[in-house]
């Protein structure tokens, strides 16, 4: 999908993931420096994710999407995803990682990148681009493409095991490749969560609707839409738009499949009749329980029960 203006200085760009479960797998990690001051490049695609720690010095990177580049001084992050056609400056030193959410097995180094063509020179524009990461489920979270981190080091510490794996050639054991995904699992879900205040009062919104959410008695009170948006302090309108950025699905959507897991719980764990499963879940119309049931499983009730 091609980039949008969201708001002035910020262009967003569409990136498509699968639903998980993930598999986070390393390709290779290494600290690598340069001298000078490149003014040049050449552009590049990669088959893989990359996350670039900027050590020392300032680098840039250029962007197809923004026929411009943006700066990359140290103690920056940059992450880099599949397929963008890019020009990555390697002015400085920088803590380079290749790798997949969902592993591809037989792509080794350094078939992961792909020379475009041609060289683009370093011209700063005023936009910054961000990463909207999706997936069939609804939108992951907005990311920047350069990140400023709060405390560098700790990440050059988070990626010295990956450094040292790839150094010794040990990447590839069985041990290496648990802790390589751990590491790398959380390194992303720590730069989604470092770049949230960057996304002002909509994240905001997003934290508490989340902690709501979180704490919310479903089994205690019937819900409706209108009363959990005023629980929120929110107007309908932006209560549902904050739900659907927030998780995926509208309320009405939620509140339901929340109400059904506690039913069919229910059903697959106990004796009670179904019609006093159904009224204790909120459904007062066992037909529309029925009804509910087939079209979120494909079965009725009773053969859900039998099946289960």
């Amino acid at each position: 999908m091609a980039a949008v203006d969201d708001k002035p200085g910020r262009i967003i760009a569409d990136i498509r993931l699968a639903d998980p479960p993930w598999s986070p797998w390393l390709r290779l990690a290494h600290i690598a420096g340069y001298g000078g001051q490149a003014q040049s490049a050449a552009v590049r695609r990669l088959r893989d994710w990359e996350l670039v720690l900027q050590l020392t010095g300032e680098a840039w990177v250029w962007w197809e999407r923004l026929r411009a580049s943006e700066p990359l001084p140290a103690g920056h992050l940059l992450l880099i995803p599949p397929g963008e056609p890019h020009v990555q400056d390697q002015t400085g030193q920088h803590l380079a990682v290749h790798f997949d959410l969902t592993a591809q097995l037989g792509l080794t180094y350094p078939d992961m990148m792909e020379r475009v063509g041609g060289e683009r020179r370093r011209s700063d524009g005023p936009s910054r681009l961000h990463w909207r990461l999706r997936t069939p489920s609804g939108v992951m979270a907005l990311v920047p493409a350069v990140t400023r981190l709060a405390a560098p080091e700790s990440w050059r510490e988070r990626f010295a095991p990956l450094v040292r794996q790839w150094l010794l050639r040990r990447h590839a054991g069985a041990a290496a490749r648990l802790q390589a995904a751990g590491i790398l699992a959380s390194a992303v879900h720590d730069l989604i969560a470092e770049s949230e205040p960057e996304q002002g009062a909509s994240s905001e919104i997003g934290r508490d609707l989340s902690q709501i959410l979180t704490h919310l008695d479903l089994d205690g009170r019937r819900w409706t839409v209108a009363g959990l948006a005023r629980r929120a302090g929110l107007g309908e309108t932006a209560f549902r738009a904050a739900f659907r950025r927030l998780t995926g699905e509208s309320p009405r959507a939620w509140l339901e499949r929340h109400r059904f897991e506690r039913a069919r719980h229910q059903l697959l764990t106990t004796t009670m009749a179904i019609q006093r499963i159904a009224a204790a879940s909120g459904y007062d119309d066992p037909f529309h329980f029925s009804r509910v049931c087939r079209r979120l499983t494909g079965m009725g009730p009773r053969e859900l029960r039998r099946k289960g």
